[in-house]
């Protein structure tokens, strides 16, 4: 299975290529849901798949995302309330939004993992 990367440094300032797990595999699930969801993916011998924050999906957005809401794991703290989650929105092109929504909403799931070099 190959897949295409780019590279990105960690917040201990390691490099990783962010790799999306196979478009097949992406649902419309809540929140808490996916979060689950893109942790029990085993694809390609790899178990470490995620949700990617608000900043990796921002970055490859162009390449990998349909037209579509997709959750990221970047919470909102609205009054010390964590009930909402950021979802960035693509369009065609480079035609990109974001915004934040209920965490019991449904949005797209496109699990990522970071391939360490």
């Amino acid at each position: 299975m190959s897949y295409n990367g780019l590279t990105l440094i960690d917040e201990r300032g390691k490099e990783y290529k962010l790799i999306f797990a196979p478009k097949e595999t992406e649902i419309r699930l809540p929140w808490d849901t996916a979060i689950k969801f893109c942790r029990a993916l085993r694809i390609g011998g790899f178990s470490d798949w995620y949700l990617g924050t608000k900043i990796e999906l921002l970055w490859r957005m162009d390449e990998c995302l349909s037209n579509a809401y997709y959750w990221t794991s970047t919470e909102v703290d609205t009054r010390q309330n964590f009930d909402k989650a950021w979802v960035i929105r693509s369009c065609s092109g480079f035609n990109i939004s974001t915004s934040f929504g209920p965490k019991t909403a449904l949005a797209n799931v496109r699990a990522c993992r970071r391939d360490y070099f």
